[in-house]
């Protein structure tokens, strides 16, 4: 079994990009167990062609949720440092260096919190 330091990131952002329903709640196939159970076997062949496919998609899944969730937590500091009352040394303290942070940023608006 490969390492999952082995899968590049890029690549697997940009697949799971492409395939809407893995990633959008309000997608109407977002739900469908079998829709996405196949695009996770697409997106683990592209990203990982020579693992098995069952240790492939665990391997993407895994990772993918590691970036979606690293995504969030920078996300959400940054929202919270431009709230009203914020001085300017808040909105500069937030570190968005992270190499992902606007590879990812399709993902802001299904991670945006209700008011």
């Amino acid at each position: 079994m490969a390492p999952a330091g082995c899968i590049d990131c890029e690549l697997l952002i940009a697949a799971v990009q492409c395939r809407v329903p893995l990633w959008m709640a309000s997608h109407k196939q977002h739900k469908d167990r079998n829709v996405k159970t196949a695009l996770w076997s697409e997106v683990a062949a592209a990203v990982l062609p020579n693992v098995d496919n069952k240790v492939a998609v665990e391997m993407a899944q895994k990772r993918w949720k590691s970036l979606r969730d690293k995504f969030r937590r920078l996300l959400t500091a940054v929202l919270q440092a431009r709230k009203s009352g914020a001085g300017r040394d808040d909105v500069d303290s937030v570190d968005t260096s992270w190499p992902y942070y606007e590879l990812l940023m399709f993902l802001k608006d299904t991670m945006l919190t209700r008011p």
